[in-house]
């Protein structure tokens, strides 16, 4: 199973958790921000998805996220 962290970029933090898909993981880390996210959006990014497929480890934060309208 995939695990995600999320990075608000405003305040730094960070959110974390396993997702089965990307869709679910926005969808719980949507839960957690307390704004609906999506990956559809343009300019600077609110915030930033990362994905790794083992439960430890580094994760690269390279998807943009953003709030949807």
């Amino acid at each position: 199973m995939p695990y995600y962290n999320l990075k608000r970029m405003s305040d730094e933090q960070e959110f974390a958790t396993a997702a089965a898909t990307d869709a679910e993981a926005l969808f719980y880390f949507s839960r957690d921000a307390g704004e609906q996210i999506t990956l559809d959006g343009d300019g600077p990014p609110p915030y930033l998805l990362g994905k790794r497929m083992e439960p430890l480890g580094w994760v690269d934060l390279n998807i943009a996220v953003y709030a949807a309208s």
